[in-house]
């Protein structure tokens, strides 16, 4: 409506100062008129601009009543939630949780990003090889129901090659009142220890050639386990087998009960805490604020393939291992011995056994670690070297294992045969009489 006023005014001014120059060519009076104009011109841009301001401060005024209802919306929300008794927070791992902690989820996961490059002489492709990878991108979802005695974890990873989403872990558990747990699903099963400390808690890049050869990996079955007083704990379990040395998984990863290749698999384990807490050997470092600690412990696991099978003659395996930590505060040695022996219906047999030692100190306390590691395999085959290689590196912490850099490099002092190569670990099969393969690992780790 102003809009229209205005306009109407503006013609009409024009019109009449238009007719009273036409009834007179006197100069002062044309000059007059044009001074006249001019004033009127102003007069309705100035109406016409503080018409837009109103219209301006109503757009605003509007947006600000949506933005108040939405922030009211969402106050109404998380009342609602509290009052329902849903809590949600940090306390050193992201959870939702019911008011009386009988429900809870904790909520974590893990990137790494990797470059790998590899050396070789006279290699079967190609000598350089390098690139990078994300080695692990995890989620992993854990906690209980009803009540803190009935727990679960699901764990998934996408697939460093392609990118497939995959379970990992997957189980449902049971404390009972005397203590002893009981768990049934996918997960690995406690023999060896290496295997067992989480990837994410690893001291160098990635576990050892000896640990891609000889763990278990993860099974399906059913786990009980304990502790027998505070210084000892134990596991014993009935499965589908383990892994092989070519990663075939003996029952299979994920797989329904008719796709099972064993007859029976159990395996167990025993730890000793001889000094400090078990917290401390949850990983391999030893952080500066610790006590003193050490830890020995022993795993075995005794497997008979799937009875009428012949692809490779009924294999009836057993393995054993033993392993110790020292914890000084500061700086850590960690070494464990792996034996292997198989037995087939058609007599033959063999005797294998891999050897890990490392340890590390921090030289600028927590923040600045370095690290040395060196491997030893015999497969038990004149057609196979023994393996033999060392690594060393070191790693910056910025928040202990969850911002971490670490970089190493690792030296083939033997022929690395295929029974020992492992291209998640960054090392190929050597050609027949080289040796000398160098391994050149950068890795930085986020998680939460």
């Amino acid at each position: 409506m102003q809009r229209h006023a205005l306009s109407l005014l503006t013609v009409g001014s024009v019109l009449g100062l238009t007719m009273g120059a036409g009834a007179s060519t006197d100069t002062d009076v044309i000059n007059e008129l044009r001074e006249q104009v001019s004033a009127l011109q102003n007069e309705v841009n100035s109406l016409r601009n503080g018409s837009d301001d109103n219209w301006m401060t109503e757009q605003r005024a509007n947006e600000i009543r949506s933005l108040v209802h939405d922030v009211l919306a969402d106050a109404d929300t998380r009342a609602s939630l509290l009052q329902s008794g849903m809590g949600a927070g940090h306390d050193g791992r992201f959870f939702l949780a019911s008011s009386d902690g009988n429900f809870r989820m904790n909520i974590s996961g893990r990137t790494q990003l990797r470059y790998v490059y590899n050396y070789q002489d006279n290699s079967p492709d190609d000598n350089h090889r390098s690139g990078f990878e994300l080695r692990r991108t995890r989620l992993n979802f854990a906690g209980h129901v009803v009540n803190p005695n009935w727990t679960y974890q699901i764990q998934g990873d996408f697939n460093r090659s392609g990118g497939g989403f995959r379970l990992l872990d997957g189980w449902l558990g049971y404390t009972m009142d005397n203590g002893i747990r009981v768990r049934g699903g996918q997960f690995r099963p406690g023999f060896f220890y290496e295997d067992s400390n989480s990837s994410a808690r690893q001291q160098l890049v990635e576990r050892s050639l000896v640990n891609a050869a000889f763990a278990q990996g993860r099974t399906q079955g059913i786990e009980f386990s304990g502790n027998a007083g505070d210084n000892i704990r134990w596991s014993a379990m009935y499965s589908e087998g383990f892994s092989n040395n070519t990663g075939t998984f003996g029952g299979g990863n994920v797989t329904p009960w008719q796709a099972r290749t064993t007859e029976y698999a159990f395996s167990g384990r025993v730890d000793f805490l001889a000094a400090g807490n078990w917290r401390q050997f949850r990983d391999f470092s030893s952080w500066s604020d610790e006590e003193f600690g050490a830890r020995i412990g022993a795993g075995l696991i005794w497997q008979q393939e799937e009875f009428g099978t012949t692809d490779d003659g009924e294999v009836e395996t057993f393995r054993w291992t033993i392993d110790a930590s020292v914890a000084f505060g500061g700086a850590n040695i960690f070494a464990a011995f792996v034996g292997n022996h198989e037995d087939t219906n058609d007599g033959g047999s063999v005797d294998q056994y891999g050897l890990v030692v490392q340890g590390g100190f921090f030289f600028v306390p927590d923040e600045w670690e370095a690290f040395v590691r060196y491997e030893w395999g015999d497969a038990d085959s004149a057609s196979i070297k023994d393996l033999s290689v060392v690594t060393f590196g070191a790693t910056r912490y910025f928040a202990g294992h969850n911002a971490k850099w670490t970089t190493d490099i690792g030296i083939g002092i033997n022929e690395v045969d295929s029974f020992w190569a492992s291209s998640g670990a960054g090392w190929r099969a050597d050609a027949s009489g080289e040796d000398t393969q160098v391994v050149i690992r950068s890795q930085f780790q986020l998680a939460f």
